[in-house]
């Protein structure tokens, strides 16, 4: 009576203990209409990283604007005025002004259109390479819910298999079959059962509000089993791949503008000069040109290209990892969807077989011939087998994302 009792109460919290947890975060439901790809364009909209989109079309075209210009920089106007009011007060009086026009070195300025190009190139590529890495992310938690609720639904069949054995065992104590030891154990065994399917709910609510968090959707796809990629290599237009290489362009057209412009720019100012001199003499009007060439120093020039050559050595480098990132990737996501489908192969044979075993099994009880315990150890190796089957399935379907997204398929 005091364990009866026990496992009633304990049932009863568990239960109360659930319900609370559902009404407060609520399990996504499946839309049948909803695609991977619309999951995936509400999950960039949700990504900070979509920030970073725009400004970076913005710096391309400012250096588009800055490459078609005739000039190198911005104009400067210039004043000077001089006397001897202060000296000898000869009335003395000089007026000169001037407009300063930043010229190009030679091939600076198609170095310059080469930034906004290597610019512009990469702007295209973070927004293949943003839908890339969110895709990877919602492929991700969209199967980590698939797992969660195909161990709840493990859990509620377990249950389910429990209860029926727990409800011959009650007819079979009603009938003075056998003691009461198995009918309190039929319930011990249900009551895990239960604490299992609130337990693996638990699991199922973390699941989906991560994966509602990440695409601000109240809704999830269906679980859908990927057409495996058909790539047995990283193709050139991997958008990780694609991104690095855009980045290691944008770094070698801004070292190539370093080696054009590290010595400095040349200018030519033009302007109207008004002398006056001293005696109360005539004034006279004049316009100049003067045409400045910066000299620039070996070692000034030296370290502004050295530091453009450092960063296009980095993208480089990083390209390089990135590709071997990427390698290993592929490689690895080969590997275990290879062992993914051996070890389902032989969960399906397995399952099968303890199933039949199981059948067998409830009978011999039913006409006495074996214990509960014998009973209840062949339903958790069945349960066991089933639960993993249906894993190892998921787990199947996981793999092949994981296959594609390494590929670089985006949906």
């Amino acid at each position: 009576m005091r364990l009866k009792a026990y496992t009633t109460a304990v049932g009863l919290a568990l239960l109360l203990i659930g319900s609370q947890s559902a009404a407060d975060h609520p399990l996504l439901s499946e839309d049948p209409a909803l695609t991977l790809a619309e999951v995936t364009d509400r999950a960039i909209e949700q990504a900070p990283e979509r920030l970073t989109l725009a400004p970076r079309f913005r710096q391309a075209d400012a250096w588009q604007k800055r490459g078609s210009s005739l000039l190198s920089g911005n104009p400067s106007l210039s004043l000077r005025y001089q006397t001897d009011r202060w000296q000898n007060d000869h009335d003395l009086t000089e007026y000169e002004g001037g407009l300063t026009l930043p010229l190009w070195n030679f091939g600076a300025r198609r170095a310059a259109r080469s930034v906004a190009a290597a610019q512009n190139a990469e702007a295209n590529q973070a927004e293949a390479f943003l839908r890339w890495q969110i895709a990877g992310q919602v492929r991700e938690q969209l199967w980590e819910l698939a797992a969660a609720r195909s161990e709840r639904e493990n859990a509620e069949r377990a249950l389910h298999l429990f209860e029926q054995i727990g409800g011959l065992v009650e007819r079979r104590h009603k009938a003075g079959d056998v003691a009461r030891a198995d009918l309190l154990l039929a319930q011990s065994a249900s009551l895990e059962a239960e604490s299992a399917v609130l337990s693996t709910r638990a699991r199922e609510i973390d699941a989906s509000r991560k994966l509602q968090v990440l695409t601000g959707l109240t809704v999830h796809p269906p679980f859908v089993t990927e057409t495996l990629s058909q790539l047995q290599s990283i193709p050139m237009s991997h958008p990780a791949l694609a991104m690095a290489r855009s980045e290691r362009g944008r770094a070698n057209a801004f070292a190539t503008l370093a080696r054009k412009t590290a010595k400095g720019q040349p200018s030519i100012t033009i302007g109207p000069r008004r002398e006056h001199p001293a005696d109360g003499l005539r004034s006279e009007d004049s316009v100049g040109i003067t045409l400045n060439v910066p000299l620039g120093g070996s070692g000034a020039a030296a370290t502004a290209v050295a530091a453009a050559d450092v960063a296009a050595a980095e993208a480089l480098a990083e390209h390089d990892r990135v590709q071997r990132q990427l390698r290993a990737m592929l490689h690895e996501a080969k590997h275990e969807l290879e062992v993914t489908r051996e070890a389902l192969s032989f969960a399906e044979r397995n399952s099968k077989l303890l199933t039949d075993r199981l059948q067998a099994g409830e009978r011999a009880y039913e006409l006495g011939e074996l214990s509960l315990p014998e009973l209840l150890r062949m339903q958790r190796m069945t349960l066991t087998s089933t639960a993993r089957k249906h894993q190892l399935t998921v787990q199947l379907n996981h793999r092949i994302a994981a296959y594609n997204q390494a590929a670089g398929v985006t949906p």
